[in-house]
């Protein structure tokens, strides 16, 4: 395979990216390197198995507490030692007595937050966080204990950092202003001059719990995988990752991971129960009730439009409950023509037409259902129903019996795609799009090699998932891409030249695909090769040279492990060689 890589004049393995970069290998000169657009955040599954989704913190001056912020009756100083080990802390004081001293910084969001602050005790022992809503929660932070909090309040955490130092945090559900309070005692926010708690690093984020923190100065910043960074994915346990590239999706569901402000019958919810896919404690656990019947809930109304086919997915985890139902139907209760699928998480299985499970590892599986309603109706919702352990829908529960579930989705499609998180309204993540606008190869004859792995290879029918061509219209072109009305998920190759006649074209046979496409300029044959066999021949010179190179999520998924362009139409036994599994 050296000779095979000396001989090469573009190599691009996704393994380095920035932000709008996928990094080749060859040329050295990054002549070769792929340019990378989407314009919304999206979500990959990264080495560490877990969902990586965007982060961000929505505070301006996070740290900077005598800017953007508002103080009440109260001063701040800076330089003060942090929990960090450096002198970034700030000492918060009340000037006055008999009545509360608070910083704020004015901020106005709708949807579930969660705000963030480190905090340590100083002659105050409490402190509490608070928006102009009336949420509230209190902090102990001379015994690292959480306080009251009012009822609006999703969600409280305390962390010890050491030192005395905690990060205490807040999840809140529509609110206004950012608050922090020096506080006497558990609901006590009326505080004597000369009270103080010290104070470092605030967060707001959307979000059920509290992330990494991020510094921000005069915007807010965001991190992870945010717009424009291409997602190297490590799906399926796999050691090196793949380029995903997805076309656009909507998830139609508001809230993809706060469940407790869904309706439930028979049930009851507690959000962030357990670790979820993503390593953070957000998911929920679905409890049932002792009443007979049957235990469900269901999610917020969308529209559907019948012979439209949708996919209904949701991550779920066996808890003392090992079976569960997912399924559309309308608001008031009438079936829309949608297939049911019923999951037994124990052992990873899937009933009922158009059904699936997938794993993603610490016994957390997506179960999904793709169909088509056959009727048109403005309040679809979602629906999880319990099952008992032979899998019957109407049962007398136990208020001990739960499951735990995490990132509910509803998408247009004919398959799942990757998560798309929500956190008060439906959420659209657009195509992504790379290109190596800057790479010339400037060649008649050409050999391409890709190699493409998983289960979701190329799908559906008209983009050119994968093209190296002449020109951005396509003309002279070789293109990979997943067969129209084929529901099998197979490739399919297609080399087209000038006049659209005569192409070549093929259908992959196996899930793991590696293609080579040579074409030879001095002879003028095509010939195509598939997991180390040739398959497929052709003769026909009118082409041009090739320099466009582009990979496209635009409608369908491409899950790319590497490719490979030489300068040069490469013998037989390499070829084989390049393409033996």
């Amino acid at each position: 395979m050296a000779s095979a890589y000396d001989k090469a004049s573009l190599v691009m393995l996704p393994n380095a990216y920035k932000d709008g970069k996928v990094y080749s290998v060859k040329p050295e000169d990054r002549s070769g390197d792929f340019t990378f657009t989407r314009s919304t955040a999206a979500t990959r599954v990264n080495a560490a198995g877990n969902i990586e989704k965007e982060t961000g913190n929505l505070l301006l001056q996070s740290n900077q507490f005598d800017t953007t912020w508002t103080n009440a009756r109260s001063s701040e100083a800076s330089g003060q030692s942090g929990y960090d080990g450096t002198s970034d802390a700030w000492l918060l004081q009340s000037t006055v007595s008999a009545i509360s001293s608070y910083l704020k910084q004015n901020i106005s969001n709708s949807g579930v937050y969660t705000m963030s602050v480190y905090a340590k005790a100083g002659t105050s022992d409490w402190m509490s966080l608070n928006t102009a809503g009336s949420q509230f929660a209190f902090f102990d932070l001379a015994n690292g204990v959480l306080g009251s909090k009012s009822s609006n309040v999703v969600d409280s955490g305390i962390e010890s950092i050491g030192n005395g130092w905690h990060r205490c945090s807040a999840t809140l559900v529509g609110n206004n202003d950012f608050y922090i309070f020096i506080a006497n005692g558990n609901n006590n926010s009326i505080t004597n001059s000369g009270d103080n708690i010290y104070i470092q690093d605030a967060q707001l984020e959307q979000s059920l719990v509290a992330r990494d923190y991020i510094e921000t100065t005069t915007s807010a910043v965001y991190g992870g995988i945010t717009d424009n960074v291409p997602r190297l994915d490590y799906s399926n346990g796999a050691t090196c990752p793949s380029l995903l590239l997805e076309p656009q999706r909507t998830n139609f569901i508001n809230f993809s991971e706060y469940y407790g402000q869904y309706s439930s019958t028979r049930s009851t919810i507690t959000d962030n129960y357990g670790i979820s896919p993503d390593g953070s404690q957000n998911a929920a656990a679905v409890f049932n009730t002792n009443d007979n019947g049957r235990h469900n809930f269901g999610g917020n109304y969308f529209a559907v439009t019948s012979g439209t086919s949708y996919v209904n997915s949701v991550f779920a985890k066996a808890g003392t409950i090992t079976k569960m139902k997912l399924k559309l139907f309308s608001g008031g209760g009438s079936p829309i023509g949608f297939n049911d699928g019923d999951f037994d998480l124990t052992n990873g299985t899937a009933t009922g037409t158009g059904a699936g499970i997938e794993s993603y590892g610490n016994g957390w599986y997506r179960c999904y259902v793709v169909d088509s309603p056959t009727s048109s109706v403005s309040n679809t919702r979602f629906n999880l129903e319990l099952l008992n352990a032979s899998g019957g829908v109407s049962y007398v529960g136990s208020v001990t019996d739960y499951i735990e579930i995490f990132g509910s989705q509803v998408e247009q499609g004919s398959y799942p795609t990757s998560y798309i998180p929500t956190y008060g309204s439906s959420v659209s993540r657009v195509a992504d799009d790379t290109n190596a606008l800057n790479y010339d190869g400037n060649f008649n004859s050409i050999t391409a090699f890709v190699h493409i792995k998983g289960d979701a290879l190329l799908r559906d029918t008209t983009a050119a998932n994968i093209m190296i061509s002449a020109t951005a219209s396509q003309d002279s072109s070789i293109r990979i891409y997943r067969s129209s009305g084929s529901e099998d998920r197979r490739l399919s190759v297609i080399v087209r030249n000038l006049s659209a006649s005569n192409n070549i074209s093929y259908q992959a046979t196996t899930d793991e695909v590696k293609f080579a496409v040579r074409y030879d300029s001095t002879t003028g044959n095509w010939e195509l090769f598939e997991n180390g066999v040739s398959v497929r021949t052709n003769t026909n010179n009118n082409y041009n040279e090739f320099k466009v190179f582009r990979l496209k999520g635009e409608s369908g998924t491409v899950e790319l492990n590497q490719m490979v362009v030489f300068p040069t139409a490469l013998t037989d036994s390499e070829c084989i060689a390049l393409t033996t599994i």
